[in-house]
């Protein structure tokens, strides 16, 4: 049985644990709230900390899942003759090189506290120092999550995240803005749905480029103008521009 301290108590901290702790054993859940990695803790059937000099390091693999710009302060804290990946997909590789063993295991996908994500049809991106600790990490990977495995260094990596966060969260933002807009004229926001999965569909099925409809695609200066003067937000105004003149500039390409 393989063993594994999980670091974390976040969206994807908690999406590993509860994705491997059937089939493996995770030994510790740390976070600096203790209630937090107790919580955790409990489910997986682990020990709960909330200082890392009091997790056993006597396992197979230490996964760092917090916030990124704490992954720095987490290594300095850990001892160096360890195995251990983080799975963010803007720190570099280099963040981890005190380490005998270290790499990447980065699940490319959104996680939200109470959405039960199947792992199987995610996408993971792998880095690490060593071969034969790549070969390792994507057995392990392989085995308790993908078998869509790719091998990304962290230059690609910034560029993968990158293309992440346009899609996901810019458009989960411009669907809040479409939500209040709509709301304003008493309409919910589920009206959006047929919409929405037949943009995506046709946006993979066709490429995003051949896909495009709409004002913009049209170049229909009037219909864009009558939309901007009725957008009451700013930045709002400022958004719908931009996207529009990128969609026009595509054309001339």
């Amino acid at each position: 049985m393989i063993k594994i301290n999980i670091i974390g108590s976040g969206n994807v901290a908690k999406a590993f644990a509860l994705q491997l702790y059937k089939k493996v054993e995770i030994v510790s859940v740390y976070s600096r709230n203790y209630e937090n990695a107790l919580g955790l803790a409990d489910k997986v059937k682990a020990f709960a900390y909330n200082d890392l000099e009091e997790l056993n390091f006597d396992v197979d693999l230490n996964i760092i899942a917090v916030k990124d710009d704490a992954i720095e302060d987490i290594v300095k804290c850990l001892p160096n003759n360890i195995s251990v990946v983080h799975t963010s997909g803007s720190v570099g590789i280099e963040s981890l090189n005190k380490f005998d063993e270290f790499g990447i295991l980065y699940p490319y996908q959104t996680f939200t506290s109470g959405r039960i994500i199947d792992m199987a049809n995610i996408p993971f991106f792998l880095e690490a120092n060593t071969t034969s600790f790549k070969n390792e990490l994507n057995d392990f990977c392989l085995k308790n999550f993908s078998a869509q495995i790719y091998e990304a260094n962290s230059e690609k990596r910034k560029h993968i995240h990158l293309a992440a966060v346009i899609t996901s969260n810019f458009t989960n933002h411009l669907l809040f803005e479409a939500e209040k807009i709509l709301s304003e004229v008493g309409y919910p926001i589920d009206i959006l749905k047929p919409l929405l999965l037949e943009t995506i569909e046709k946006a993979i099925s066709m490429g995003p480029k051949k896909a495009q409809t709409g004002p913009a695609k049209r170049n229909d200066v009037k219909v864009m103008s009558n939309q901007i003067n009725s957008i009451d937000s700013k930045e709002l105004k400022i958004v719908y521009e931009l996207m529009s003149k990128l969609i026009i500039d595509v054309k001339k390409d």
